[in-house]
């Protein structure tokens, strides 16, 4: 029979590994959307960008 704490350790890491891939893909998302806005007001005045963020 396993250590019950090994089995937890290697469960922690297999939740972190988890948790930072779906970071990464939420900074892959917003850079994309980052770059799709980059792209529209590239063709406008600079005067237009919301100042409000």
């Amino acid at each position: 029979m396993i250590p019950f704490d090994s089995i937890q350790s290697e469960f922690s890491q297999m939740e972190l590994l988890q948790e930072f891939v779906f970071i990464l893909k939420i900074f892959e998302k917003m850079g994309f959307e980052l770059r799709l806005l980059d792209r529209q007001y590239q063709s406008q005045d600079l005067h237009s960008l919301p100042t409000s963020y």
